[in-house]
C-alpha cells in the first residue's frame, strides 16, 4: 500500500478508471500522489510547495493540480508532466474544469486564471485584488464562475465571472469568504 509522510489537506480525486490522485503538504517536501484501485502506489511526483488542494480529473484522464510553490500542473495519467503554469503566489484553490475543458484555478494573490487543457496558455485572467485562500471556482450551467475572496479579517466578496473575461456582478460581505460557493439545483 501506498505511503505519505505529510499531512493530506486536500481532498483525493477519482478518476473514470478508478484511479486514486491526492497531495500531501509535508513542512520538508510535498508531492503528488496515485494509487491504483489495489491502493498500491502507481506514481509519487515531487512538488516545490505544499499540496493544500484536491486535484481535478479531465475527461481523458488529465490531472490537474496547484501548489504553494506558484505553479499549476498538468499531469498525464502515468504521471508525466504535461505543462506547468506559473503564477505570482501559491495555488490554494482547487480546479474546476468547463463543458469545453478549460481549466479555472484561483491563486492566493487574488487572480482567477483560466487555463487551456493542452498547452496551459492563460485564456483569461480575472484580478480580484483581494485574497482568493481555500474559495474554489464553481461553474454555473449557463458557463458563468463564482469565487469567493476576501480582504484582511472583515470583508469578503463574492464574485461572477463571465467566461469572456468580464464580470458579472460582485457582492460584499461584512465577513471573510474562504470557502468554496455552492450553486443549487435551481441555478
Amino acid at each position: 500500500s501506498g505511503t505519505t509522510s505529510g499531512d493530506i489537506i486536500g481532498s483525493p480525486a477519482l478518476s473514470f478508471d478508478g484511479r486514486i490522485y491526492i497531495g500531501s503538504a509535508p513542512f520538508n517536501s510535498a508531492g503528488f500522489l496515485s494509487f491504483n484501485p489495489d491502493g498500491t502506489t502507481n506514481w509519487t511526483i515531487n512538488m516545490p510547495g505544499a499540496v493544500r488542494v484536491s486535484p481535478a480529473i479531465g475527461t481523458n484522464g488529465t490531472v490537474y493540480i496547484g501548489c504553494d510553490g506558484s505553479n499549476f500542473y498538468s499531469f498525464s495519467p502515468n504521471g508525466a508532466t504535461n505543462w506547468v503554469a506559473n503564477a505570482p503566489s501559491a495555488f490554494q484553490s482547487s480546479a474546476a474544469i468547463d463543458s469545453n475543458g478549460l481549466i479555472y484555478v484561483a491563486c492566493y494573490s487574488g487572480n482567477l486564471y483560466a487555463f487551456n487543457p493542452t498547452n496551459g496558455a492563460t485564456n483569461h485572467v480575472w484580478t480580484t485584488g483581494k485574497t482568493i485562500d481555500r474559495s474554489s471556482p464553481v461553474i454555473g450551467a449557463n458557463g458563468d464562475i463564482y469565487i469567493g475572496a476576501y480582504s484582511g479579517t472583515t470583508t469578503g466578496t463574492l464574485y461572477s465571472f463571465n467566461q469572456d473575461g468580464s464580470t458579472n456582478w460582485s457582492v460584499q460581505f461584512t465577513n471573510m469568504i474562504n470557502s468554496t460557493p455552492l450553486i443549487g439545483c435551481d441555478g
